[in-house]
């Protein structure tokens, strides 16, 4: 397995990270050598963005899956897909903030599992809140 990760800070209010695995997962001996190791992609990762100017704040990120099995035998594969997430808040006081999310922007299907049957992920999901800190 060999791993990424790395964090640009462009200036004090604004970064870009990513972050990315990559792996070669195989069985090595009996019955099942050679075969891809289940619910191992080769490649994941991500890009990100996070901004913060005064009260405010933003996050946005893009993450990879890469293909990979659902069982041991390679029978039933997973495809890869690709998620857009964001985050923005507001503090209009120290301890307080207001927030809105979106998770899977474009309401993107990425399977989850195939034994037999095809399953996917959770659809758009929008989520907004306020966060107390004592």
């Amino acid at each position: 397995m060999a791993g990424l990760e790395l964090e640009w800070r462009a200036t004090r209010e604004l970064s870009v990270t990513s972050a990315w695995a990559f792996n070669n997962a195989t069985f090595t001996a009996g019955e099942l050598d050679g075969k891809r190791v289940p619910q191992v992609p080769k490649a994941s990762g991500s890009i990100g963005m996070r901004a913060l100017f005064g009260a405010f704040s933003g996050t946005a990120s893009f993450r990879y899956l890469g293909a990979q099995y659902d069982d041991d035998r390679n029978d039933f594969e997973l495809r890869d897909g690709a998620l857009v997430d964001a985050r923005a808040g507001w503090r209009p006081a120290r301890r307080l903030e207001l927030f809105a999310a979106i998770e899977n922007a474009f309401d993107e299907e990425i399977d989850t599992g195939r034994t037999p049957i095809r399953t996917v992920g959770s659809p758009r999901l929008w989520r907004a809140g306020v966060t107390v800190r004592y």
